[in-house]
């Protein structure tokens, strides 16, 4: 998503992004927008969990930085600002 967004809430704080993403159906404001208990026991992957991973160079997995996603069944809910260079 970061290749074809100018800014992608909730990694940069963006006001108009953050109300999108707490208004889609189901979501849950846990110090971040969630959809609790989304997936099954073993989560979207069933396996190496993508949170497990830094989404910058910051080093510091997703599940530390956004706390809900320390359940596989959680997901964060994003929401993004398309390029225009790509429109």
């Amino acid at each position: 998503m970061s290749h074809v967004t100018e800014s992608l809430y909730p990694i940069a704080g963006d006001d108009e992004l953050r109300a999108l993403a707490e208004a889609q159906p189901n979501a849950t404001n846990l110090n971040g927008i969630y959809h609790i208990e989304r997936y099954g026991e073993g989560g979207l992957f069933h396996g190496a969990d993508p949170a497990n991973r830094p989404f910058s160079d910051s080093g510091i997995p997703l599940k530390e930085q956004f706390e809900g996603l320390r359940s596989v069944r959680n997901a964060l809910v994003v929401a993004g600002r398309i390029r225009k260079d790509l429109l």
